[in-house]
């Protein structure tokens, strides 16, 4: 919201930031996230899903969109 050389007013700071932090969220199923890259590259030598991920996998979808706009209205 410090922009202003930029013209870059508190509103659409908020915006920007509900937008990106919405999309992240939907990616990742839940009402807000945030995006981050690692330095390098991950290496495992095997691939651990947690338990949320079990439990998303078998939810229908129509189930899992009705979750997400459920999440998604908390705190607008």
């Amino acid at each position: 919201m410090l922009f202003t050389t930029q013209d870059h007013t508190p509103e659409f700071a908020n915006k920007r930031i509900n937008i990106g932090a919405g999309f992240m969220g939907w990616m990742s199923g839940t009402s807000y996230a945030e995006g981050w890259v690692r330095a390098r590259p991950q290496l495992a030598r095997r691939l651990d899903l947690t338990d949320e991920e079990i439990a998303r996998r078998d939810l229908p979808s129509v189930e899992y969109l009705a979750r997400i706009g459920k999440l998604t209205t908390v705190g607008l």
